[in-house]
């Protein structure tokens, strides 16, 4: 089926099938979706799930949708990360609300007049910007200019689901402005008022692209050569405990130099990534997912794997994990091939 011909939810569904993906308002009474791929889909490519989100924003109502337009999903995969895509189109606004689970949204294609409100503080959405919405934090996002905003959904949706999921509506559509721009990184950032304290365990932020390009920059003049196993990386550490995005999910940035190759090896956590820039593969069990700038794929738990930059340029990738929550409950192996063969072996420097 051709996305052109796209006219009705039906028809969107459909399709959305045909390419591994699965929109939210297919959720059964148990919160999944009603419907699942045929194959067990690693990769999204961009012209693909932007198509359909765009079709999406179109043919689904805000209130059937609640702007998530896309899920990843697969019959053969249990993951404990809720991964997927939103997109908002212009002049929408999606309600206000609060929930257990908290999540990273990574924003894929910013507008100058988009914004998302979290406890008060509007944060632009721009090319890049990573903006947490933590657990129990009010959010609204609203789009004012004339083009659609995406952004990569990462939520520990799996692990909220261990207990009573708990979800609450504002009781306006958008909740009032509190904060002027820019509060949390004036008050939760490297330099910071020492007698203010957050009224959330964990207050939103946003991690700024500029900055996030500025780091990989200095690291790579200062280090060296790359990390063999994930090129040179920055982390988004959390704003005040300098730990995990947030406890239960960590995003960090690679940069992969041109036509590097990085050692093979595996985890149990489920990894996400997001091609910022650039081309190349991913081997995943000696299968290789190509990917380019905008593509999304995954690497389900326990999955060897190693990532290769193809092309004569910088390859960057986004990645999100359930890393944290994994060392906490004292769960988390990662191994490597040694030279027996064996790829159970958890090597030293993740012990």
């Amino acid at each position: 089926m051709d996305i052109a011909s796209v006219k009705s939810i039906a028809e969107l569904d459909q399709y959305l099938d045909e390419h591994g993906l699965a929109g939210s308002w297919r959720r059964r009474a148990g919160g999944t979706p009603a419907g699942a791929p045929k194959t067990d889909a690693l990769i999204w490519k961009a012209a693909e799930y932007q198509e359909a989100l765009r079709r999406a924003g179109e043919v689904v109502s805000m209130d059937q949708t609640g702007a998530l337009a896309g899920q990843m999903a697969g019959r053969k995969q249990i993951t404990k990360l809720g991964f997927g895509v939103q997109v908002l189109m212009p002049g929408e606004v999606a309600e206000a609300h609060r929930h257990t689970q908290a999540g990273l949204r990574f924003i894929v294609k910013g507008n100058p007049k988009a914004v998302m409100v979290v406890e008060g503080e509007a944060f632009p959405m721009e090319d890049g910007d990573l903006i947490t919405t933590p657990w129990w934090a009010w959010h609204d996002y609203r789009n004012d200019g004339d083009e659609p905003v995406y952004w990569l959904d990462s939520l520990d949706l799996h692990f909220a689901r261990l207990s009573h999921m708990f979800r609450e509506v504002y009781e306006q559509p958008m909740q009032p402005l509190a904060s002027a721009a820019g509060h949390s990184m004036n008050v939760y950032g490297k330099l910071r008022p020492s007698w203010i304290k957050s009224p959330l365990p964990t207050p939103p932020y946003r991690y700024r692209w500029g900055d996030t390009i500025a780091a990989l920059e200095a690291i790579r003049e200062r280090e060296g050569g790359p990390d063999p196993f994930d090129g040179h990386t920055v982390a988004y550490t959390h704003p005040i405990t300098n730990g995990p995005t947030v406890p239960t999910l960590s995003g960090a940035v690679q940069l992969l130099p041109p036509r590097f190759v990085t050692q093979a090896h595996r985890h149990n956590c489920t990894t996400a990534y997001f091609v910022v820039q650039g081309e190349g593969a991913t081997t995943i069990d000696g299968e290789p997912v190509e990917w380019a700038t905008g593509d999304i794929f995954r690497v389900p738990p326990w999955r060897m794997h190693q990532h290769e930059n193809g092309g004569s340029q910088d390859a960057i990738l986004y990645r999100v994990t359930d890393e944290p929550t994994m060392r906490a409950w004292g769960f988390y192996r990662e191994g490597t091939v040694d030279p027996t063969g064996s790829s159970n072996r958890v090597p030293d420097r993740i012990a």
